[in-house]
């Protein structure tokens, strides 16, 4: 992953009991994916004033 106005990294997955509440989820689906996020995060956080725009920006590849 190459990020853009970002340095953090989210890795998750919602595991058995999440999964199986989600719409856009199937009961077993959670054991074939993990979700990759950027974000800013702790020291990272970026505030963002009435009017203003923040972008950050991801590009993902499989090798």
């Amino acid at each position: 992953m190459t990020a853009t106005n970002s340095k953090t990294a989210i890795v998750w997955n919602p595991g058995a009991d999440i999964s199986a509440k989600m719409a856009d989820l199937g009961d077993r689906d959670y054991e074939n994916f993990v979700c990759v996020e950027t974000a800013n995060a702790a020291d990272e956080v970026i505030t963002v004033l009435a009017g203003a725009q923040y972008q950050i920006a991801a590009q993902y590849a499989v090798e």
